[in-house]
């Protein structure tokens, strides 16, 4: 998990770095474009030599410094690799901060901070359509699952409600809370983003009045528990919000219908790899309980060579697609040809963006590798 540095703690990280590279070693970007300054030793070495008086850049070198902190998808695989613990993805962030502060920061930002403000969603889609993929399903209720009280919310998330290539997630989910038996309702309009793209912009300010009202509007449901299928959003509710209702990811709240004996699964056959998505194993430190899912649905479950801590990222995250769109395709195209290499058979993640990001690429490349989200497979188990 990732916190908010204080100012010593920041100072503190900035000038233990020695330089060693074993970030450089691990990070997907470094390998991508291959310049120093893309590399988080490379960044941290230009901030000391400014902070030193060594260097001054001037506008256009601002702007390039900027452009290239901004160029991370915060997988935090720095992190993990730093001999000395520096929580690299965290002095990440507060950099950004500072630099939208001094107003050097990518202008595709503008564009969504602007559709948060005006349909409280980041991908300026009328938020008043939140829960209209509902109205697809072959027997909706009435009142798409938008109820006036709850004992549970699931938390939809912007990707899964507005993207038409993982609406079968969100679908999946609501089957399997259906067949336990669980009282849960979603928010439909009533739900908005989360904030994460807007703290990972380095715009947590900006993020304030979506928390606010998220919390509000759960409550007023009456309900103590908020479950969610997108990594980003359980992060963010789980270690940016401050209210004492229960977060819980997906795939740790099926695991806890199976052990209540609330769902039922029948076997699957044949085997699967997990890709774990950054901000539910790395970045929440929730690595045990999709596994535990998958081995409950029968698959033999295969592992990447680099899982788990060391795991790969799809490209989706740390607003990277919406700042370089083609930088955020190259990091899927690593872990398609990760993917190859291992012979999988399927690949399974608990992740919509991870989803959409390797359906795109497989289908790209003609890779014929079925992807799932671990509530699919569950789904599928059941039925």
């Amino acid at each position: 998990m990732t916190e908010k540095l204080t100012v010593d703690e920041f100072e503190r990280d900035l000038w233990v770095c020695a330089q060693c590279g074993y970030c450089k070693a691990v990070c997907e970007v470094a390998k991508e474009k291959r310049w120093e300054s893309f590399a988080p030793r490379g960044r941290i070495y230009l901030l000391k030599a400014m902070r030193r008086g060594e260097i001054k850049l001037d506008a256009e070198q601002e702007k390039k410094f900027s452009d290239h902190v901004f160029k991370c998808t915060l997988c935090a695989r720095c992190r993990t690799a730093c001999p000395v613990g520096i929580d690299i993805r965290a002095l990440q962030i507060e950099l950004r901060e500072s630099l939208v502060s001094a107003g050097q920061y990518p202008e595709n930002l503008n564009l969504m901070a602007d559709s948060m403000k005006q349909e409280n969603n980041p991908l300026n889609y009328p938020n008043d359509e939140r829960a209209a993929f509902v109205e697809y399903f072959d027997d909706p209720p009435d009142d798409l699952y938008q109820k006036e009280t709850a004992d549970v919310v699931y938390f939809v998330g912007c990707i899964s409600s507005f993207s038409p290539a993982v609406q079968s997630v969100p679908e999946a989910f609501i089957s399997v809370l259906e067949k336990a038996g669980v009282n849960f309702a979603i928010m439909g309009e009533n739900e908005w983003c989360c904030g994460y793209p807007l703290i990972a912009a380095g715009m947590k300010d900006k993020a304030e009045a979506l928390k606010a009202h998220n919390i509000e509007r759960v409550k007023k449901l009456g309900a103590r528990t908020v479950v969610t299928n997108c990594p980003s959003c359980y992060n963010t509710w789980a270690f940016e919000y401050d209210s004492d209702l229960e977060i819980v990811h997906s795939t740790q709240y099926i695991k806890r219908l199976i052990a209540d004996k609330k769902i039922k699964l029948n076997p699957l056959t044949g085997s699967a790899a997990y890709h774990d998505p950054c901000d539910l194993g790395r970045n929440s430190n929730v690595y045990e309980e999709p596994r535990e899912v998958i081995a409950a649905t029968g698959l033999d479950l295969m592992e990447f060579p680099e899982n788990r801590e060391q795991g790969y990222c799809c490209g989706g995250g740390g607003d990277l697609e919406a700042i370089d769109a083609d930088a955020a395709h190259q990091f899927s195209e690593v872990l398609a040809g990760i993917v190859q290499k291992a012979g999988v058979t399927e690949f399974i993640t608990a992740c919509q963006q991870c989803k959409r990001m390797m359906l795109s690429v497989f289908k790209e490349k003609e890779i014929k590798v079925p992807v799932r989200d671990i509530v699919e497979l569950v789904r599928d188990a059941m039925e």
